[in-house]
């Protein structure tokens, strides 16, 4: 409904229109021109004058707070207190807000901001501040924003910050803050804190025999069961995988043994999975600390505490006695030199980690297994193995037997798993002795690290050529705080930020941060536990680099390869049919040399919709476009610091799009296109993890722009080129061979006498005149031929035989732009 003009509002204040003349005129001038800037704002405002009068108001004002229609026309030197009386209605403190305006209104110099929570759920910021005339105050504005998607967007971070999405409970991020605080408060205060830690018994069976979707369903209904069985006041968490946590304030040890006691009872009634009925049954421990409390080492007594219910029997609970404990002959550091003793206590699997846009296989996770010990989690082992002080002993153990079975010339990378709380020791610093090139230490979680001497240790590591992979990124802001301070090459997104991507928006704007983060550091993103074929589109759609989980490939000996179904997924992203891939895998696989890989590209012109595609390597500063098998003349060579396109795009690790008819293009690259005909051009990097090799140039004919799809299709392929690139220099170990191979028919060979090669963009060949005859016979090429790198030949025409030349010595390579991009990710 409209408003009546703000200029038809009259000031009944004080006499001041009286006493000075020709102001009535200002101010209906000024409340006009306020009337059309403040129509057009985005806020509700409300303005009132000195006796509470209502000189006017916008439509949104009206919109905001759902005014009747009787109080939407503004009657000019009406009282604005059926509009307040209104207002207070709808907000959930009316006194308070009450008290607030009257306090305004009293004081007229007061500037406030604050928020205001209405009954509805709505929440609404609230900015006001005197209104002047000449210096004068002659009224108040009232200005209301509406900020209740922005609470909702904070309220859901911190949400997925602090809250386990399958169970519903708190996640190890808030137990361990609120822990540290109930801590720190019992301590001060001689108040006794209790801490539980419980653990589901037969969930790996349940996973195993019915499913993932049978255990989710046990782990919530467990979550259920134990928040019922808890006090008031008590914090139930889960700590991670089958893994409880119980915080109880003011708690004696027998109340704490009595509440876990009951959590117990209330797991052993069977439970209806997936038609069936299932046992179910759980051991946890329990410890209390009065005085000096040590939220750490309540959880250390605890965790000994579960670890002896489970050896005695599963179905159990105990509370810590230390004197028990440490007469107890079947304590944790007999289980622990009982299977260090057995040669075969140990063995390691590998599963495949794959690039999400073209599906190929780039390394492999290990991972432990303890045959024939499988009454425990892996994690419990490790866990007793830390506890009883010989934690360096089996994860150096876990490291050698990972390293024995890598192949280095593979030219995939092995993440080896390692806690930071042992890196340093010696026994791990031996398992990791000498050149760690093609390795990736993961660095596990530890809220307890000490982040400057772990920085420390990782720096010693990547001296040796390791990477360094980062766990768990994106479960709490401890996670975040080691993204900025380690620095990793890789970093790892956590499996329940992974889990059902696609059907949450939340979880999806986090991956688009960690994506921007990892762009902007050249960083690779690795998704864990990748389990359905949707969650792999959404991360791929998203960004994310590389991924890993069942729907991946399951791990297995020896080292197995990603699964058909996970390739072909990556593939119909990109637009590629399953023939196309084995295709061009097939090519490339048999490819010998470069000139192979460039044809073997060639072939997927009509997959591209694409008219031409080129190939070119770096050397140095320079970059050399393929065009005769594994050799190529000075006159090929371009200066990357005269294409500012191709080199931004081997700078940023990121497609770069070229057409003739923007003015703001590459002039150097534009002149190229044009020469040849062509409208526009996609430059795409050539990366062997981020160590850049060169680029491909796909051409087209017309002024396009790249679809995603498209995009896509050209992304994939120059990633299985760069792979194919890289496994070539692999096995000939140089960055050329030393002689030239002789040119093919129909293509020029570049030598000096091709004076329709020496154009713009093109190196000068009087180096090469220095090592060959002035007047060399060759194969010319039309004045056609492109200036710029990597544009594609034109046709050539013969008139004589090649002449074979001596290859040019090898200059020391400068600092270009790509010499101080970091290590290979």
């Amino acid at each position: 409904m409209a408003v009546p003009s703000w200029s038809a509002r009259r000031h009944r204040g004080p006499s001041l229109l009286r006493r000075r003349p020709g102001t009535e005129e200002r101010l209906a001038a000024s409340l006009s021109l306020l009337a059309a800037t403040l129509e057009s704002t985005a806020d509700g405002i409300l303005v009132v004058d000195r006796q509470g009068l209502v000189v006017g108001r916008n439509e949104k004002f009206a919109r905001m707070w759902r005014l009747p229609e009787h109080l939407v026309v503004v009657v000019p030197g009406a009282d604005d207190l059926p509009v307040l009386e209104f207002v207070v209605s709808q907000v959930a403190d009316p006194v308070g807000f009450r008290a607030r305006v009257e306090q305004l209104y009293a004081n007229p110099d007061l500037v406030a901001t604050d928020e205001i929570e209405l009954a509805d759920g709505r929440v609404f910021s609230r900015y006001t501040q005197p209104q002047r005339i000449e210096g004068e105050v002659v009224g108040r504005v009232w200005s209301f924003r509406d900020r209740t998607a922005e609470r909702q967007l904070e309220q859901d971070l911190r949400r997925m910050a602090y809250q386990d999405d399958l169970t519903g409970l708190g996640n190890r991020a808030l137990f361990m803050e609120r822990g540290q605080a109930l801590a720190e408060a019992a301590e001060a205060g001689g108040l006794p804190l209790g801490v539980a830690v419980l653990d589901l018994d037969n969930l790996k069976v349940v996973n195993d025999q019915l499913g993932h979707q049978a255990g989710d369903e046990m782990l919530r209904v467990a979550a259920a069961r134990l928040g019922s069985a808890a006090r008031a006041g008590d914090l139930v968490a889960r700590l991670g995988g089958d893994e409880f946590g119980v915080l109880m304030p003011d708690a004696t040890a027998a109340t704490a043994h009595a509440v876990l006691q009951r959590m117990s009872d209330a797991m052993a009634a069977p439970l209806l999975l997936c038609g069936r009925r299932v046992g179910s049954s759980l051991s946890g421990g329990s410890s209390v600390a009065r005085g000096q409390v040590s939220l750490e080492a309540l959880l250390h007594e605890a965790d000994l505490a579960m670890y002896r219910a489970k050896a005695d029997g599963r179905g159990r609970v105990r509370a810590f006695d230390a004197d028990v404990f440490r007469a107890d002959p079947r304590t944790a550091v007999a289980e622990v030199e009982h299977l260090l003793a057995d040669p075969d206590g140990l063995r390691t699997v590998l599963q495949p980690i794959c690039r999400l846009t073209t599906g190929m296989l780039v390394g492999h996770e290990s991972l432990t297994r303890f045959p024939g010990r499988e009454h425990r989690e892996v994690g419990e082992w490790f866990g007793l193995a830390r506890d009883s002080g010989r934690g360096p002993a089996l994860e150096a153990r876990a490291i050698a037997r990972a390293r024995a079975s890598h192949d280095p010339d593979a030219g995939t990378y092995l993440t080896l798993n390692a806690s930071p709380a042992v890196l340093s020791s010696p026994e791990v610093l031996q398992a990791l002795a000498g050149d760690l090139t093609g390795l990736v230490v993961e660095v596990t979680e530890d809220s307890r690290l000490d982040l400057s001497q772990l920085s420390r240790q990782l720096d010693l590591f990547r001296a040796r050529g390791a990477r360094v992979a980062m766990d768990d990124t994106g479960a709490g802001y401890d996670g975040l705080r080691r993204l900025v301070r380690l620095r990793p090459e890789i970093v790892k997104l956590d499996r329940e930020l992974v889990h059902q991507v696609h059907v949450h928006p939340e979880k999806r704007a986090l991956v688009e941060a960690l994506v921007s983060f990892c762009r902007q550091t050249g960083a690779s993103l690795c998704a864990e536990g990748i389990e359905t074929v949707e969650e792999l589109r959404a991360l791929a759609d998203l960004g994310v680099h590389l991924g890993q989980g069942w729907f991946v490939g399951r791990p297995g000996d020896p080292a197995p390869d990603v699964s058909r179904e996970a390739v072909q997924a990556c593939g119909a992203l990109a637009d590629v049919t399953p023939g196309d891939l084995d295709r061009l895998r097939r090519h490339l696989d048999l490819a010998t040399d470069v000139l192979d890989v460039a044809q073997a590209a060639q072939r997927c012109l009509s997959a591209l919709r694409a008219d031409d595609l080129t190939l070119a390597l770096i050397d140095g500063d320079d970059l050399v476009v393929v065009e005769r098998p594994g050799w190529t003349t000075s006159e090929q060579r371009f200066v990357l610091s005269d294409h500012p396109a191709t080199r931004r795009c081997l700078r940023d690790g990121l497609p770069v799009s070229v057409r003739t008819d923007d003015p703001a293009a590459d002039a150097a690259e534009v002149r190229a296109l044009r020469e040849v005909g062509y409208g526009s051009v996609l430059v795409l990097p050539l990366l062997v993890h981020t160590d850049p090799l060169g680029v491909v140039k796909v051409f087209s004919r017309a002024h396009r722009s790249w679809s995603d799809r498209e995009l896509r299709a050209c992304r994939y392929l120059s990633e299985e080129v760069a792979g194919a690139v890289g496994r070539i220099r692999r096995l000939n170990g140089a960055r050329r061979p030393a002689a030239p191979r002789a040119a093919p028919p129909g293509r020029p060979c570049g030598g000096s006498g091709c004076r329709p090669h020496h154009r713009a963009g093109h190196r000068p060949a009087r180096r090469a005149a220095r090592h060959r005859p002035r007047a060399p016979r060759c194969w010319s090429a039309p004045p056609s031929r492109p200036a710029g790198p990597g544009c594609p030949p034109g046709p050539a025409r013969r008139t004589g035989p090649p002449r074979r030349s001596r290859p040019r010595p090898a200059r020391p390579r400068p600092p270009g732009p790509t010499a101080t991009r970091r290590a290979p990710a």
